[in-house]
């Protein structure tokens, strides 16, 4: 397949990190994402960093995860990616979110996915996500046997 299939691969990377099926225990992920990742992160998608939130921990292999999942999917060989990175971004602006039947305020974040290839080629994406931080009394938790899992590690490392 070719190189340019790696602009496909962080569309659908992003899709499916921001999707509702994105979850940490049986809540949707986003909502949970660590202050200090809402206020400017970015994550490295090939060699995901340590950090000392769980939620954040798992996030970012979880981001590695799908992103190696989507190149797979696209049809583009992970050995010519050189580097590839998501990054969110704050907006600044606040929105009214409908959470089961209640208002929620919430806030509106850029996701931008990024990735150059080994013969330099740079290729983006970008997606904006609307999201309110997680509120368990208000929020319907999913099975434990739906629980979202990292693409490539084994059931119950989460």
């Amino acid at each position: 397949m070719l190189r340019r299939n790696l602009k496909n691969a962080l569309q659908g990377f992003l899709g499916s990190f921001a999707s509702r099926h994105s979850d940490y225990r049986g809540y949707w992920l986003l909502g949970q994402l660590p202050s200090e990742d809402l206020s400017r992160a970015v994550y490295d998608l090939l060699t995901p960093e340590a950090v000392e939130s769980e939620v954040g921990a798992f996030a970012r292999r979880y981001a590695s995860g799908l992103f190696r999942t989507q190149l797979t999917r696209c049809g583009v060989d992970p050995n010519w990616v050189r580097s590839a990175a998501l990054e969110i971004l704050p907006t600044g602006e606040s929105v009214g979110l409908r959470l089961k039947g209640r208002n929620v305020v919430g806030h509106r974040y850029r996701f931008v996915a990024k990735a150059e290839t080994d013969s330099g080629l740079a290729y983006r994406s970008e997606r904006r996500v609307e999201f309110a931080p997680h509120d368990p009394d208000r929020e319907g938790r999913r099975g434990e046997d739906h629980w979202g899992r990292v693409p490539g590690e084994a059931p119950g490392s989460n």
